[in-house]
């Protein structure tokens, strides 16, 4: 009768507050995201689904080419979800606007691509951070098997991130502090000075 309470009281909390290690299936991006500015190392982060796994492949490819040509960053040999994928390193490319593509090969000979565009490499330029409305979306294209039909799939993507604040930035408020404490401590000299001066003329008398 106990247990039968207990677990009437505990089944709205666990409908409320579900698994944290709950994870959702499929390919997806969660970083970086379409319209994104990059610098360095870029951790390419998200989901390849565990469906007929063989491998997957995650690439770049600038994208003023009118034939794509991609360039491998990564292979992966397991199913990765919400970690890592790659790590990206931008300082061998030149600064300018890419694309990011995820292609993960079934064993059945099919493959699921997701592509992430318009990604701003700036490590030598400045760029204007975008101010985004709309949500980005990529598009999935698979290629099927003998024999299988299979539709587009549209994956949401998220708004751009703003560039972390850089570490080395001096504000306003920690110049005011900085003058300040340089009077303070110019102050205390002059009084040491003052005092020292004062106990040497008495000295003489």
């Amino acid at each position: 009768m106990i247990k039968i309470i207990l677990l009437r009281l505990l089944l709205p909390v666990l409908i409320v507050f579900p698994s944290v290690n709950q994870i959702t299936p499929g390919l997806y991006v969660l970083n970086p995201s379409a319209g994104q500015i990059v610098a360095g190392t870029v951790e390419v982060k998200g989901s390849v689904p565990d469906d007929d796994f063989n491998y997957a492949e995650v690439s770049y490819a600038f994208s003023d080419e009118t034939t794509s040509n991609w360039f491998l960053i990564s292979r992966l040999d397991q199913t990765v979800h919400d970690e890592t994928l790659a790590l990206w390193d931008t300082t061998t490319i030149t600064d300018g606007t890419y694309w990011l593509k995820v292609s993960v090969y079934r064993k059945n000979g099919s493959i699921i691509e997701l592509i992430v565009e318009d990604i701003r490499v700036g490590n030598y330029t400045h760029y204007d951070v975008p101010s985004a409305t709309v949500t980005s979306a990529a598009v999935i294209a698979e290629t099927p098997s003998a024999g299988e039909t299979i539709e587009p799939t549209l994956v949401m993507k998220s708004l751009p991130t703003d560039l972390p604040k850089n570490p080395a930035a001096i504000g306003e408020d920690d110049f005011k502090l900085s003058l300040i404490s340089g009077v303070t401590l110019a102050g205390l000299i002059l009084l040491v000075i003052g005092v020292y001066v004062l106990f040497r003329r008495v000295a003489r008398k």
